[in-house]
């Protein structure tokens, strides 16, 4: 009836609404993306820039300085290995990036600050049995990281830690870090399903729950 050809009608141009609103929303995306690239392109002639002059006032030799191109992702980690050190970036962490570096080996030296993005390496580096690699003071962040660069048995050292450390410790535990969720979703329901009060949840070590 003239009922279902109106709802028709109504679906009809609504549907052609959508479509043009997702054209109109790619088109911005690619404005973004466009701009983005723009942007990326900038910095990095910037960083040149920044490089040379500091190279020709100090007198150092520029190829020292290297800034790696962008490659796909298994490639990037892969070339971690050419490196000795992550010095981190304070106050705001690395975070993924952070993780990339431990999973292919790479130490990471970070300076621990007291928001979340100053505490996201520390929380790595402490998940990954390092914690000899966090510090407190700009004074202690440079100690360190010219010790590591200095005495290359002990940079060994902590690098074959790492290799060790990350097939064992919590960092890289998926599978125990889901059970440790399960536990805490089924706590959660719990108390839902009893009517309590929300609260925190703290999550127990439990060995049985270890692989």
């Amino acid at each position: 009836g003239d009922e279902e050809k109106a709802r028709a009608i109504y679906i009809k141009l609504r549907v052609e609404s959508l479509v043009d609103e997702m054209v109109v929303l790619e088109a911005e995306l690619e404005k973004i993306a466009n701009a983005d690239r723009t942007k990326e392109a900038q910095l990095v002639e910037s960083y040149e820039s920044e490089r040379a002059s500091h190279v020709d006032s100090d007198e150092r030799n520029p190829s020292r300085l290297i800034f790696a191109d962008k490659l796909p992702h298994s490639e990037h980690l892969a070339r971690h290995k050419h490196a000795d050190l992550f010095i981190d970036t304070f106050n705001y962490n690395a975070h993924t990036t952070a993780s990339d570096a431990l999973w292919a080996g790479l130490p990471v030296v970070t300076k621990q600050g007291s928001q979340f993005a100053a505490r996201v390496s520390a929380s790595l580096l402490r998940a990954v049995g390092l914690p000899e690699l966090i510090v407190n003071t700009e004074a202690d962040y440079e100690a360190l990281i010219l010790e590591l660069a200095r005495d290359g048995s002990k940079l060994d050292a902590i690098r074959k830690k790492l290799a060790k450390n990350r097939l064992r410790e919590p960092l890289f535990d998926t599978k125990q870090y889901i059970r440790y969720f399960e536990r805490g979703l089924r706590q959660a329901y719990d108390r839902y399903f009893d009517s309590e009060e929300p609260e925190d949840i703290w999550i127990e070590e439990d060995i049985s729950l270890a692989r």
